[in-house]
C-alpha cells in the first residue's frame, strides 16, 4: 500500500506519478520507484496485462488515466497517479478510512482489514491458483536479492494474472 499511498507529502521521486505507467497495445507497465523487495532502489516494473474478464488490470489502468485526463484541467504527467476527488495525493489513512467505509456498505466486518489485507490476499489469492512462490519470506535478506535476477517471460506473468482473475477465492480475499 505504501507504494500507492502518500504519507504526508507528494513527493514525484519517490511516489508514484502519472509518468510511472506506460500503456502498451496488450499490457500496461507501472513502475514502482521503491518497493520493500528492491534492496537495491532500482526500482520495480510490475506488468498488467490485457484479459478479457471482467477484472482487467490492463483496462482498469487505461480507463483510469483516460478519466484522470479529462477531468483535469491542469492536467500533468508528474502529478501523483492516485488522488482524492479535490486532487491532492492519495494518503494511507484516507486510503484505509474508505476501504473500510465500503467494506461496511457491502456488509463485512471492516475492523479486520488494515494495510496488509492486500498483501495476505495476493499471497493467498496466487497460492490458490497454484502460483509458486520462488523464496518464502522467511529465507536471508541475501538469497532474495537474487530474484532481482530470475527472468520471467511476459507470456507467463499474462498466465499468472489470467488465473488470478478467474479465481473466485481472489475475489472473496478482497
Amino acid at each position: 500500500m505504501k507504494q500507492f499511498t502518500v504519507s504526508k507529502h507528494f513527493d514525484s521521486t519517490v511516489n508514484l506519478s502519472v509518468t510511472d505507467v506506460e500503456i502498451l497495445d496488450s499490457y500496461a507497465i507501472l513502475h514502482l520507484k521503491t518497493s520493500k523487495t528492491d534492496p537495491f532502489r532500482k526500482g520495480v516494473s510490475i506488468q498488467l496485462h490485457k484479459s478479457d474478464h471482467t477484472i482487467c488490470p490492463f483496462s482498469a489502468v487505461q480507463k483510469y488515466i483516460a478519466i484522470r485526463k479529462g477531468r483535469e484541467a491542469s492536467f500533468c504527467f508528474s502529478d501523483p497517479l492516485f488522488v482524492k476527488e479535490n486532487g491532492n495525493a492519495l494518503d494511507r489513512d484516507f486510503f484505509i478510512r474508505s476501504l473500510r467505509h465500503v467494506l461496511d456498505i457491502c456488509g463485512y466486518n471492516s475492523s479486520l482489514y488494515n494495510g496488509h489485507s492486500f498483501r495476505i490476499g495476493a499471497s493467498t489469492s496466487a497460492g490458490s491458483v497454484n502460483i509458486q512462490v520462488i523464496l518464502s519470506k522467511h529465507l536471508s535478506v541475501d538469497i532474495r536479492q537474487l530474484c532481482r535476477y530470475i527472468r520471467i517471460s511476459n507470456d507467463t506473468i499474462r498466465k499468472a494474472q489470467k488465473s488470478l482473475t478467474l479465481s473466485k477465492k481472489y475475489l472473496s480475499d478482497i
